[in-house]
């Protein structure tokens, strides 16, 4: 038996004990409130990091947006974002703040699949475009089909 399958059993019998658990639990919370600031600093550094970054935004786009897609292809999305200089609709150039300019995610809707990178300008323009092409083609329906 290896060492980590022997200390993966022996976590698992340990964790039936009741009074172990909480014991475990006491000890950790303890060590959070005495290394608070050491544990900020940490995670603050992390998030800095090309795989912080990653991490973080993908957490966001899977929370807010529901995306239905793989891990491989979130962080193929994630890396067409953050390398990407100007928007794949427009052509222009992003600026570095939360303008209309910004970068941003373009996903459909309904798939929940993500289209492009864009900047938000264009990623409004779609949305209206959408919604729009949906009114259009239900009305379209009404008067051929519904005469």
């Amino acid at each position: 038996m290896s060492r980590k399958e022997y200390f993966k059993e022996y976590y698992q019998r340990k964790r039936l004990d009741p009074e172990w658990v909480e014991n475990q639990r006491i000890l950790c919370n303890q060590y959070k409130a005495t290394n608070r600031e050491k544990a900020y600093a940490r995670s603050s550094a992390y998030k800095k990091t090309y795989v912080g970054k990653r991490s973080h935004k993908i957490s966001e786009w899977k929370s807010k947006n529901n995306l239905r897609e793989s891990r491989e292809r979130m962080e193929y999305i994630f890396d067409r974002w953050y390398f990407s200089s100007e928007c794949e609709l427009c052509g222009k150039e992003y600026s570095g703040s939360r303008g209309k300019d910004s970068k941003c995610m373009d996903h459909h809707h309904a798939s929940k699949h993500f289209r492009c990178v864009c900047c938000s300008e264009c990623n409004v323009r779609v949305g209206i475009v959408e919604n729009k092409m949906r009114s259009v083609l239900l009305e379209l329906h009404r008067y051929y089909y519904l005469r």
